[in-house]
């Protein structure tokens, strides 16, 4: 059985914004709701089952988007629900217990519905999200006065010292090894291990109620997939378009190369292919970037991050991301935190006020990142996204990638 650790994905949610018929509109002071639909976008932390039982599709309906949302404060019955989003009680009462064989409603002892997982009000969620924003500001402030320091560091590494320019390296080094990656270590607080579900996945389920302003300006993450030699990090910004996708018999090649198969009949043999089957795999990567030939030579074109490296910039990173995080993300994530209960969602217990505090780091990067590359500290993204571009990759358990999760 995998390990509830293992199934989290310490680098990004997923998120699914589901289909829906309308979108809500946040509600002055003492209005009242007008019946009818509202539109829920939903995310996953952690590893959906690989069976055809999919939580996603399951929320694509309007109905169950809706449903949930009348029901993530207070329990109500089938009846009132109906009343609430303008649905039939016969169809809300057959789709709420489809949300509860899924664990994503639950029913109480008087047969009502409550939500079992953060589905926020766009109101909340509005409120929230500007107040984690504010912190933006002060960390791009803080990471462009020690940039410098960053960058002496980084060009005393084996990876800058094999020619990879500092101001390719930018995004990932700011966007995933600090303001992810280094952040995640100082603020320890470790996403607790999420739930195993009824379709076999191990996953936290949230959401929030999704109007026109609702998504995210500039967010950054980073996609993780692992070989047999190397983990490689591919990192993405809302937004931006274009990388082709890396599959694992091109993984497989890179990962020969990095093991020292740098020549064509050397391919071969740590493939165990035939010679037209080695090249047959290579040529694609030759053909977007991703490996560069030398005559005969096999090279990889992103940098791979090492102990050396990491002996070199972890320390730097460390110390910058505590000055981020204990001084400007720490304090507004507590108030976001102890602000749950308040704004009714007490029932979903404390793992869900730690999942509220790790989920609003996201608007805290984002707008950090955002200004930075407004003010062009960090260079323009290109258009379309070259298959290089944030592209990185590093040895098993090395510090500098740990994400204290």
């Amino acid at each position: 059985m995998r390990s509830p650790r293992a199934a989290i994905l310490a680098q990004a949610c997923l998120l699914a914004l589901a289909a829906g018929t309308s979108y809500s509109q946040e509600l002055a002071p003492g209005a009242t709701r007008e019946p009818g639909p509202r539109r829920l976008a939903v995310f996953i932390c952690g590893s959906i089952s690989p069976g055809p039982t999919d939580v996603f599709a399951l929320m694509r309906s309007s109905l169950a988007q809706s449903l949930c949302l009348s029901v993530n404060k207070q329990p109500k019955t089938a009846a009132e629900i109906g009343a609430e989003i303008a649905a039939h009680e016969l169809y809300v009462r057959e789709k709420a217990e489809e949300l509860v064989a899924a664990e994503v409603l639950k029913r109480t002892d008087d047969g009502r519905y409550l939500a079992s997982f953060l589905a926020m009000d766009a109101g909340d969620y509005a409120e929230l999200r500007t107040l984690s924003r504010e912190a933006g500001p002060p960390m791009a402030d803080l990471i462009r006065q020690r940039l410098p320091d960053l960058q002496a560091a980084y060009l005393r590494t084996p990876v800058a010292r094999a020619g990879f320019s500092w101001d390719e390296s930018l995004w990932p080094v700011v966007g995933v090894m600090l303001c992810m990656r280094g952040t995640w270590r100082a603020l320890q607080m470790p996403i607790p291990d999420p739930p195993q579900r009824p379709d076999g996945g191990w996953y936290w389920l949230g959401g929030f109620e999704a109007t026109a302003d609702a998504g995210p300006s500039l967010g950054a993450g980073l996609n993780v997939t692992g070989g047999r030699v190397l983990e490689y990090g591919f990192l993405w910004l809302t937004g931006a378009s274009g990388r082709p996708a890396l599959q694992q018999e091109s993984i497989n090649v890179l990962d020969a190369i990095a093991d020292g198969a740098t020549t064509a009949p050397g391919l071969q043999a740590a493939l165990g292919a035939s010679r037209d089957g080695a090249l047959a795999a290579l040529q694609p990567l030759l053909r977007d970037g991703l490996v560069i030939a030398d005559g005969e030579r096999l090279s990889l074109a992103f940098p791979v991050y090492r102990q050396e490296d990491s002996d070199i910039l972890t320390p730097v990173l460390d110390a910058l991301a505590q000055e981020l995080a204990r001084g400007i993300m720490l304090p507004r994530l507590q108030v976001i935190g102890d602000s749950l209960h308040a704004r009714g969602y007490g029932h979903l217990g404390e793992p869900y006020v730690r999942l509220l505090r790790w989920w609003m780091e996201s608007p805290m990067h984002e707008e950090a990142l955002r200004l930075l590359a407004e003010r062009k500290v960090l260079p323009p993204v290109p258009s379309p996204l070259p298959a290089t571009f944030g592209l990185i990759a590093w040895v098993r358990g090395l510090p500098l990638m740990a994400s204290g999760l």
